[in-house]
């Protein structure tokens, strides 16, 4: 995944889940209208809303210790 951004990861996340995005929101505990205009790159998601979608969609972050 080099070079992907988090936005990105989350955003292909969502295109792959099942769900339905009323559905992601409910079981993520934020609202529909911020999925559905993250997911059409009309807005940015805080850190908090990134990480409970994140946690719903079974995604972890990991560190990338590149030297410099």
């Amino acid at each position: 995944m080099a070079n992907r951004s988090a936005s990105t990861a989350v955003r292909d996340a969502i295109r792959r889940d099942r769900r339905s995005l009323s559905r992601l929101a409910r079981d993520a505990g934020v609202s529909q209208s911020q999925v559905t205009r993250f997911v059409h790159g009309q807005r940015s998601v805080s850190l908090e809303t990134a990480s409970r979608l994140m946690g719903t969609l079974g995604l972890t972050v990991k560190a990338d210790r590149r030297s410099a």
